[in-house]
């Protein structure tokens, strides 16, 4: 009875052992399946340049992700109709969060921005710049399916001819999960 015993347990460890070598591998396995990733976004919302008061904002990105890191080509304008508009074209470098579903990144980079001054609608316009900033965002996004995405897109340009700020509802549309 005793030997009985003894085998019992033997089996029993080595059961627990292969079974939980198993779990391990398969999901040490699934961990390091790098999947890369890539997308685009379009938004529209309100922004603003320094302390003009709130504008229109336009926001388009080029993504690719791999694993958390993400690099993203954006341009985005804020500014009025008829009136001063600053464009930034950047580079940026990010680290994202993801669930099934979900979305989350922040990010920063390098930009040219460039400033187009309106002078009204018989009058030409002015170009001022370009000039080196600091881009920065940060996006939310609710993503139901594998190729679209609805959310947030926040974003701001530190330069030193005028910062500016904004937040677009913007649409993800590529390769999201």
């Amino acid at each position: 009875m005793e030997t009985l015993n003894k085998n019992a347990v033997s089996i029993l460890v080595l059961s627990f052992l292969l079974l939980s070598f198993h779990s391990t591998y398969s999901q040490n396995k699934k961990d390091t399946t790098n999947e890369n990733y890539y997308w685009a976004t379009v938004g529209i919302g309100l922004g603003a340049m320094g302390d003009k008061g709130t504008s229109f904002s336009l926001n388009a990105n080029i993504t690719y992700q791999f694993d958390k890191n993400m690099l993203s080509l954006r341009v985005v304008d804020v500014g009025k109709v008829f009136g001063k508009n600053l464009t930034d074209f950047g580079l940026l470098y990010g680290y994202s969060l993801n669930s099934t579903s979900f979305f989350s990144s922040i990010g920063a980079g390098f930009a040219i921005v460039s400033e187009i001054k309106d002078n009204g609608l018989f009058n030409k316009s002015e170009n001022i710049g370009p000039t080196i900033g600091l881009p920065i965002e940060a996006q939310l996004f609710w993503r139901p399916i594998t190729a679209f995405g609805l959310g947030l897109y926040f974003f701001a340009d530190v330069n030193p001819e005028n910062f500016f700020v904004g937040t677009t509802l913007s649409l993800q549309f590529g390769k999201l999960r």
